[in-house]
């Protein structure tokens, strides 16, 4: 790769990498165990990011990033703040729809890989965010996986993640500091959107979300959920609009419509 970024977070400006199909046309990261920004370069970042405990990471608007694995160990604060014009894009490095054609072996369409999320933080926020074709190795697979303290996601869009454990996987949370809440979000095309599991959350919500064309369901709530409710909702084209286990309580808002 012609720019290699480990533990640091460099200035970079007016650059220009011509495609070498012995390389790859991006900025290789690694891990990170120092707080710090990463900026959007005209280039999008590639490689396995990992952010060791105790370090605040924030991905500014217009960022690529290309990756196999996301790891943010445990009391680590991941930060992704795009806009609405520049969101922060999350995807594998052969998505050549995103970022162009960062492997250098042509144009295609789809991705043959997947990108493994395994994020448990104290502070992780996703505010205007691309996710494509998600899949962790953590739990199960296809889902990101949190479990502790503070969640919120914003004004983002969760697509193309082929698992039955969702595109967003939230599980095994139980406390009253822990709060999980997801607005204005789109969950699109996945095999399943969001799902949650042995969460025990008080006051945590899906608000003013799509659920669009997920093949097996919308949102599944599962294995003693109590806490959720999902509200001013829409549902269509879902396999289920909304799967909820015998042993689990959500509460339903009355602006929930769609009936798939």
């Amino acid at each position: 790769t012609p720019i290699s970024i480990r533990d640091a977070y460099p200035s970079i400006s007016n650059i220009t990498i011509n495609q070498n199909h012995t390389w790859t046309n991006g900025i290789s990261i690694g891990s990170f165990a120092h707080s710090g920004t990463l900026y959007d370069t005209g280039y999008p970042y590639m490689g396995d990011l990992s952010i060791d405990y105790g370090c605040n990471i924030v991905v500014e608007k217009g960022v690529v990033l290309k990756l196999s694995i996301v790891r943010a160990h445990d009391g680590a604060n991941f930060h992704f703040e795009g806009t609405e014009a520049e969101p922060v894009i999350l995807t594998t490095w052969t998505d050549d729809e995103m970022g162009g054609d960062t492997n250098c072996d042509g144009p295609s369409i789809g991705s043959d890989g997947s990108l493994s999320y395994d994020i448990v933080g104290f502070d992780i926020t996703f505010d205007h965010v691309l996710l494509r074709y998600g899949y962790t190795f953590h739990l199960m697979s296809d889902h990101f996986y949190y479990s502790q303290n503070t969640l919120n996601v914003t004004d983002s869009v969760f697509e193309l993640c082929d698992d039955d454990w969702g595109a967003l996987f939230v599980g095994q949370l139980d406390s009253d500091n822990v709060s999980v809440n997801i607005s204005n979000t789109v969950f699109r095309n996945n095999v399943a959107g969001f799902h949650s599991y042995f969460t025990q959350v008080p006051g945590s919500f899906l608000s003013g979300c799509s659920f669009i064309n997920n093949n097996q369901s919308g949102a599944l709530f599962e294995g003693g959920i109590s806490g959720f409710t999902v509200m001013n909702s829409d549902f269509s084209g879902n396999g289920k609009a909304v799967q909820v286990g015998a042993t689990s309580t959500v509460n339903l808002g009355s602006t929930v419509s769609g009936g798939g």
